[in-house]
C-alpha cells in the first residue's frame, strides 16, 4: 500500500481525492471500496447556495432577526449556518450603516 505525500500529483495511489476508499468496519480485514463523490463545485454559485439546508428557511430567519432582539440559529453541520446568514443579513440592508 503507497501512501499519499503533500505535493504529490493528484493522481497518485492513495490520495485524499482519489476514486476508491479504504473501508475497515472493524473486523479486522479493510476493503476498498469506490468512492462516490459528492461536489458542489460543478454547479453555479446560486444553485450550490439554494441546496443548502438553511435556505428553506430564509425568509423565516430574517423575519425572527427583524422581530427579536435575540435569535439563536441551531443547525447540523454543513446546513448554511456561517457562510449564509452573514450573506442574507448584508443582502437585506444590514451592513448599509458601515459594517460589513
Amino acid at each position: 500500500m503507497s501512501f499519499w505525500k503533500p505535493g504529490a500529483a493528484s493522481g497518485s495511489a492513495g490520495a485524499p481525492w482519489s476514486s476508491s476508499v479504504i473501508v475497515d468496519e472493524g473486523g479486522g480485514g479493510a476493503e476498498v471500496v469506490p468512492a462516490s463523490p459528492f461536489n458542489f463545485s460543478r454547479k453555479p454559485l446560486d444553485l450550490q447556495r439554494q441546496a443548502l439546508p438553511i435556505a428553506r428557511h430564509r425568509r423565516q430567519i430574517l423575519y425572527a432577526i427583524e422581530k427579536y432582539p435575540v435569535t439563536i440559529i441551531v443547525g447540523e453541520t454543513g446546513s448554511g449556518k456561517s457562510t449564509q446568514l452573514p450573506q442574507y443579513l448584508r443582502e437585506n440592508g444590514w451592513s448599509d450603516s458601515g459594517f460589513s
